[in-house]
């Protein structure tokens, strides 16, 4: 259908061309006045935000660290740790010194509101405040050494001096507390400022935004004059073309539409010609439908869906047709083979000379023949089972090694062989089935499940196609599933009879081993009885030694400590050594000036030799220390034992012995003296005779007294060493 269209000044892409055209118009100068207007408001935000928020984290900053570093300064004054001053140099250096610099370059910007004079101000009391803590610092190091070279009293008095030096820090004071109030006097100035220039942005960004959707409602105008525009002209058109393609929707063919002199003449002009090619494609698809396959179609173009798919649909039931009789053909081949399998499966020669004898016939060929596997893993051979030849039965005996000519490649490889143009000589080769020259030959492994149970060979005047080919690969499947199943009868038969013999044997070993089982499980029980003795006697053994009242501790040759009891324990802590943790090294936690000595002591020990020694601490505690090496079943000492007596109480009572002993030698003395007073006297006085010999009487009663306790001092003083030494040496046992 040949279509005659003018276009005209009133066609629907003038229209469309003018109104889009203003409503273009005014959506840019809508975008134009929006960008400026974002871009203004943008640019005051990131002044905003990039410079007066800066200059507002920088003071509160300084403010923070400024207050931290006055707390380490202080505590580094208190505590004398060298790692409070190392954090305030960070803060000054990390922190405070950055945020300086950033407001010194600020200050020399221009449009930005800061009070220069303050921020001036500011930073030149942090410079004050940092040269007065660094002079306060080395006044206190110069304390701090000199304290060091003292004793304790000393040291005590120059703490007292660091005190000092902490109270005459307080003259920083006052520029702290500037630096404090300036800073927090310009944050607020500039939270003020930030509060204010956000509230005019805002205000400016909704009379911007006003003027946009003004704008933006004359666009609406605009455009809804255009689309009623468009309607107007082109619905009646449309409705027409659409009423037309609904009735072709529902398999109608009506007369061909009008075509209007606009653009929608196109439109109409090529829903006549789909009506058309719609027509002609219906009545190829019939003759199709028919089975006339050879009707033409001329497609509209290289493009045309339709026309190209029922071309293909053509081609593809024409193939189907052909496929269905080969499926046919092959289904009913499946068939009778089934039926041949079912019933010869019991006599299995027989199924073989039937099956081959089938499969000759069925595909017209002339000779076959069914070769199965036999023999071991090391020597395979196969054998001829059943053969067909022109019609007539062959019983052949013959014999092929693995590799020997095309049935054993076709076993070794577990692959089809399908060869024509044979030679003359080339039968006698490789199949071995008589004097006769086939044109193809088709040799087909026996294979189920990837192994492979024998061959059948296949000869034929006639080349033999694919789906034939493929016929006989399923058939060679049903027969290896045969011969499977026959072997495994036999082999279920053969494993019968080999799992009697192997139960009678496992009842045996079973019985044997139910026996073995109960002799481990009393085995086992008496190890876990063990066990729970040795863990008993190891927590006795623990106890025990912790409720010694004597100090015990011992250590390897690395002096590392192995073990030490709550005694042990209590009375390091009391010197200040901490010896909770297992392994630490004894050595290095005793005091530098007592190192040496102590090392000598625990090196004869560890090579053999029990020492002891008396040791009194600076809490006026006496203990008795002895060293014994503890040796292994070889005689090598692995550990040494430390037992610590505290013996306080014990040289306390020699003390008072010695002084009663002291005491009563003196009153003897004077009662000597006294006696010999009396004697010179008694002369001379004859009369007090009787008082005297009274008074020489008493005087020897309290002689005989003192001498009494003295012994009994002795005595307890000597049973009191008997039981010390008596409690060691158990302790040593």
């Amino acid at each position: 259908m040949k279509t005659i269209w003018q276009p005209s000044n009133h066609t629907i892409k003038n229209q469309i061309i003018l109104s889009s055209a203003l409503l273009v118009l005014i959506i840019v100068l809508s975008n134009l006045y929006s960008y400026y207007c974002n871009n203004t408001v943008i640019a005051q935000q990131d002044q905003l935000n990039g410079q007066q928020l800066q200059i507002l984290l920088q003071l509160e900053t300084i403010s923070k660290y400024v207050a931290l570093a006055e707390l380490e300064s202080r505590s580094f004054l208190l505590i004398e740790k060298e790692e409070f001053n190392k954090l305030r140099h960070g803060i000054w250096e990390d922190k405070i010194t950055p945020a300086a610099a950033v407001l010194k370059s600020k200050i020399e910007e221009d449009k930005i509101n800061i009070n220069e004079e303050e921020i001036a101000k500011l930073l030149n009391n942090l410079i004050d405040y940092q040269h007065l803590q660094k002079q306060t610092e080395t006044k206190i190091r110069s304390l701090f050494a000199a304290a060091q070279k003292q004793d304790s009293t000393v040291r005590y008095e120059y703490r007292g001096k660091l005190e000092l030096a902490l109270a005459l820090n307080q003259h920083q004071r006052p520029v702290f507390d500037a630096i404090k109030d300036g800073s927090a006097k310009l944050i607020q100035e500039q939270r003020d400022f930030i509060r204010s220039e956000s509230v005019s942005l805002s205000h400016r960004m909704r009379i911007a935004q006003l003027i946009i959707l003004v704008l933006i409602v004359g666009s609406l105008g605009l455009a809804s004059l255009l689309v009623y525009s468009l309607v107007k002209v082109t619905i009646n058109p449309l409705l027409t073309a659409s009423d037309y393609l609904s009735e072709v929707a529902l398999g109608k063919q009506p007369a061909p539409l009008q075509e209007p002199k606009n653009e929608m003449g196109i439109i109409i002009c090529s829903i006549n010609r789909l009506v058309a090619h719609l027509k002609a494609s219906a009545n190829f698809a019939n003759q199709v439908g028919a089975g006339k396959y050879d009707n033409q179609l001329t497609p509209a173009s290289t493009d045309d869906t339709l026309g190209n798919a029922l071309l293909i649909m053509q081609e593809k039931l024409r193939q189907t047709e052909i496929e269905g009789k080969k499926r046919q053909w092959a289904a009913e081949g499946m068939t009778k083979f089934a039926t041949l399998l079912r019933e010869y499966t019991i006599d299995r020669q027989t199924m073989g000379i039937e099956l081959v004898s089938f499969l000759v016939r069925y595909l017209k060929a002339n000779q076959g023949g069914l070769f199965i596997l036999r023999g071991d893993t090391k020597n395979q051979y196969l054998e001829l089972d059943a053969c067909y030849a022109y019609d007539r039965k062959k019983f052949i005996q013959r014999k092929i090694h693995l590799g020997e000519g095309l049935l054993g490649q076709a076993v070794l490889e577990a692959d089809t062989i399908y060869i024509t143009n044979i030679p003359e000589d080339y039968i006698q080769i490789t199949s071995g089935l008589g004097e006769a020259l086939p044109s193809s030959i088709l040799i087909v492994p026996l294979k189920l499940n990837e192994q492979v149970y024998g061959v059948i060979e296949i000869a034929s005047f006639n080349t033999l196609a694919p789906h034939e080919i493929a016929f006989m690969e399923k058939q060679a499947e049903s027969v290896a599933s045969a011969i499977a199943s026959s072997q495994l009868h036999e082999q279920t038969e053969k494993l019968l009879w080999e799992s009697q013999q192997n139960s009678e044997k496992l009842q045996a070993q079973e019985e044997e081993m139910r026996q073995n089982m109960e002799e481990l499980q009393t085995t086992q029980e008496g190890m876990e009885r063990m066990m729970r003795e040795s863990k008993a006697q190891e927590l006795y053994m623990r106890n025990l030694i912790n409720a010694s009242t004597d100090s015990i501790l011992t250590f390897d040759h690395e002096y590392k400590i192995i073990h030490s009891n709550q005694v042990a324990r209590t009375g390091y802590e009391a010197i200040g050594i901490s010896i909770e943790k297992a392994d630490s090294n004894l050595l290095q936690l005793i005091p530098a000036t007592e190192r040496d000595v102590l090392k000598q002591m625990f090196d004869k020990s560890l090579s053999g030799e029990a020492l002891e020694m008396t040791s009194q601490s600076q809490s006026e505690t006496h203990f008795i220390v002895k060293y014994i090496p503890i040796k292994n079943e070889q005689g090598e000492v692995t550990a040494v034992a430390q037992f610590s007596t505290d013996v306080t109480k014990l040289i306390k009572a020699q003390e008072e012995t010695k002084k009663m002993l002291q005491a009563s030698q003196v009153q003897a003395e004077e009662l000597q003296a006294q006696e010999e007073e009396l004697r010179a006297t008694l002369e001379a006085e004859a009369q007090r005779s009787k008082d005297l010999e009274r008074m020489k009487s008493q005087a020897e009663t309290q002689k005989q007294m003192m001498l009494k306790v003295i012994e009994k001092l002795k005595a307890k003083e000597s049973q009191a060493q008997a039981e010390e030494l008596r409690t060691q040496e158990e302790k040593l046992r």
